[in-house]
């Protein structure tokens, strides 16, 4: 602070010593600036179009150095562009507008600046088209479907999007329709196309006024009866009062009980008994049809076949047997049986076919003798008599 300021103090050489100052403080004073400007600002010389905080330091009057501040905040005009399209006129800023172009409102917007809003504007126009139609029955226009002649309209929006009214000028003229009722057998022609089944048929053509038209034929056709029958039977089957035998196709004809000529079909087939006859030969035994035989003789077995038909086969059987022969020998040494030689007595068989081509066995009963081997030992004198030799 500003002020007089004593200092009292001894020399170097022992004297007492005053020292008074006077002194004065210079201050920056500083300047704080906050402002809103339009689109840019001037301070100290430097241009601003953005909105921030800035200082500018210098040196006062005083000689003391200083630094100023801007708070700035700049706001901007507005430009909007506005593109339309309208139909028949546009109102803008209460501004009524009627033909395309382009079109400019100056004001300050909310933040006191100067403004320019642009106005793009087509200007489209409403259609109007009249048709005249002449029609059979119906005309169907924009969806709609008229069935009496007059005078219509249809209201929409174009390709424009604008509203729009189009108008009809109709005559409605009118198809022939006929009715016949027919009942007939197998088939009935109609309009030259015959008919073989029952229903409702129509037949379409252009009248007098160039119309469609539909005559209508309710048609009953009756059938003669054709029935289908397969059968079969053994040996014989009786259809109709009349006894087939043989296998074929058979037919009856009748009128129906609704008069019309009629067919019926048979389908037969005549299955019979089966009759095999066999001739067998066998050894010992002969299995048939789960029987087991064992002697000669004629046999039969009753069945019903595969189509179901009593049956009868028949088997002519021969039993044949095999041999066999037993031999009891007495032999020294060896014996040859069958083209074996036995040297062992003993029982032995032999297995073979017979002349009936049965197996046979013949059984050898054998006993083997064996000569006498004795060897003697002896001491003589000039000579010995052994066996009177």
């Amino acid at each position: 602070t500003a002020g007089t300021y004593t200092n009292t103090y001894s020399t170097a050489s022992g004297c007492d010593s005053v020292v008074n100052i006077l002194l004065s403080i210079n201050l920056t004073n500083p300047i704080v600036l906050t402002v809103t400007a339009c689109d840019t600002y001037v301070w100290n010389g430097t241009t601003y179009t953005t909105t921030g905080n800035y200082t500018f330091a210098y040196t006062n009057g005083l000689g003391c150095l200083s630094v100023d501040t801007l708070h700035l905040t700049i706001n901007s005009g507005t430009h909007n562009s506005v593109i339309q399209t309208a139909c028949g006129s546009f109102i803008w800023h209460a501004n009524t507008y009627s033909s395309t172009g382009t079109y400019i409102f100056s004001y300050n917007n909310s933040t006191g600046c100067a403004s320019i809003d642009t106005l793009h504007l087509t200007i489209n126009n409403g259609t109007h088209n009249s048709v005249t139609q002449t029609s059979c029955e119906t005309y169907t226009w924009n969806g709609t479907t008229f069935t009496t002649s007059g005078n219509y309209t249809f209201a929409y929006t174009n390709g424009l999007g604008c509203p729009s009214v189009d108008t009809l000028h109709l005559t409605i003229n009118s198809g022939t329709h006929n009715s016949t009722t027919q009942t007939s057998c197998e088939t009935y022609t109609w309009n030259g196309i015959a008919h073989t089944i029952s229903g409702v048929y129509t037949f379409n053509y252009n009248n007098a006024n160039g119309c469609p038209s539909v005559d209508t034929l309710h048609l009953t056709i009756n059938y003669g009866t054709h029935n289908s029958t397969t059968q079969t039977s053994c040996e014989t089957y009786t259809w109709n009062g009349i006894a087939h035998t043989t296998s074929g196709v058979y037919t009856f004809n009748y009128t129906n009980a609704i008069g019309c000529a009629s067919v019926d079909t048979l389908h037969l087939t005549i299955n019979y008994g089966t009759h095999n006859s066999t001739t067998q030969t066998s050894c010992e035994t002969y299995t048939w049809n789960g029987i087991a035989h064992s002697t000669t003789g004629v046999y039969t077995f009753s069945y019903n076949n595969a189509n179901g038909c009593m049956s009868v086969d028949t088997l002519h059987l021969t039993i044949n047997y095999g041999t066999h022969n037993s031999s009891t020998q007495t032999a020294c040494e060896t014996y040859t049986w069958n083209g074996i030689a036995h040297t062992i007595s003993g029982v032995y068989t032999f297995n073979y076919t017979n002349a009936n081509g049965c197996a046979s066995v013949d059984t050898l009963h054998l006993t083997i003798y064996n000569g006498t081997h004795n060897s003697v030992t002896q001491n003589a004198c000039t000579n010995y008599t052994w066996h009177a030799i």
